[in-house]
């Protein structure tokens, strides 16, 4: 084994499932995390952004070169890699590589960073009154919220819909993980002062900045004064 790959420290952050099994709001398993530092190592960063949805996302693709140990040889793309501040999730396993004597040599992994840079908008949800035993109960209190996007028309094949197009008037992406109050399909949906009905699909993914609710928003005649 090398001693030395490069002059980089990294900390590994190792994620397992909770002890006893748990599940988050969105029906996530919970994972508890652990971290260890890694000296000696190689990590090189590229560049790059791309659109989610409407939605600006920045990110940094890396691979690095680590030290042969127990730890480094078990990590699974649900770990992260940590470097001069940033977290990047692992796309793949690490893999162990070897030398020309059959020595093992580094494990190698691939990770991304990324980060939510949109420019955002203010939405406002107002829950729907709910039916029950023949009876309408009344509107929830207005919720304020920022949107990461909110785009004309219905913006899901730009995500990879396949099924047919929803007649909406607006595409609005909403932070998943950091909504306090979710939004269910039928509540109000306030969109530059018109009142609309949501229908919400749930966007799932292994980075934070790219789970995203992405609400489409059907115009009911409604207006705000």
């Amino acid at each position: 084994m090398l001693s030395t790959l490069g002059p980089d420290t990294v900390e590994l952050v190792i994620r397992e499932p909770a002890d006893p099994p748990a599940l988050d709001r969105w029906g996530r398993p919970v994972l508890t995390e652990r971290t260890v530092t890694k000296t000696d190592a190689s990590w090189q960063v590229t560049g790059g952004t791309e659109e989610l949805a409407g939605a600006t996302i920045a990110t940094l693709e890396a691979r690095g070169a680590l030290p042969v140990d127990d730890d480094t040889k078990a990590l699974e793309s649900t770990a992260a890699v940590r470097h001069e501040g940033r977290l990047f999730e692992l796309t793949t396993p690490g893999v162990t590589h070897y030398d020309d004597f059959g020595r093992a040599s580094h494990v190698r992994v691939f990770g991304r960073w990324a980060a939510d840079v949109s420019l955002g908008e203010q939405v406002v949800v107002v829950p729907a009154g709910r039916r029950h035993d023949g009876i309408v109960e009344p509107d929830g209190d207005p919720i304020p919220l920022t949107a990461r996007a909110v785009l004309p028309g219905d913006a899901r094949v730009r995500f990879g819909g396949t099924g047919p197009s929803v007649e909406a008037d607006f595409t609005v992406v909403l932070d998943l993980d950091a909504l306090d109050a979710p939004i269910r399909d039928g509540d109000w949906l306030i969109v530059r002062d018109r009142e609309c009905r949501a229908l919400v699909k749930r966007q799932e993914s292994q980075w934070v900045e790219r789970r995203q609710l992405v609400v489409l928003a059907e115009f009911h005649g409604g207006g705000r004064t």
